[in-house]
């Protein structure tokens, strides 16, 4: 079963600054850096950004606008490392294997 997330990906979404991470974090993770993404362009010399307080991040574990304006001033795309794990739709398997203690107890 394909989930929806990966389906349905709004049309504001499907551009090549976040082609690396679309169908790998939420629609809900995407709007909301979306969100930060117009604020990083709307920004101009005359209405530049506010200094980063790093609150949205901290807070969110997103990439905030100044991330984003950065990143979209040097033609770079948004990547799946910017995006905390508890926000992408495949969780990375763990590798650990658990051992069985030496004297165990038969």
């Amino acid at each position: 079963m394909v989930s929806q997330e990966k389906i349905r990906i709004p049309h504001v979404l499907n551009d090549q600054f976040y082609a690396q991470v679309v169908t790998k974090v939420s629609i809900f993770t995407l709007k909301k850096t979306h969100k930060q993404f117009l604020k990083a362009t709307d920004s101009t010399l005359e209405n530049p950004l506010p200094p980063c307080s790093g609150i949205f991040t901290l807070s969110m574990d997103l990439p905030c606008s100044h991330v984003i304006l950065e990143r979209h001033t040097n033609n770079q795309s948004l990547q799946l490392i910017d995006f905390h794990t508890h926000w992408r739709l495949q969780k990375e398997s763990s590798t650990h294997v658990l051992s069985e203690p030496e004297n165990s107890i038969q």
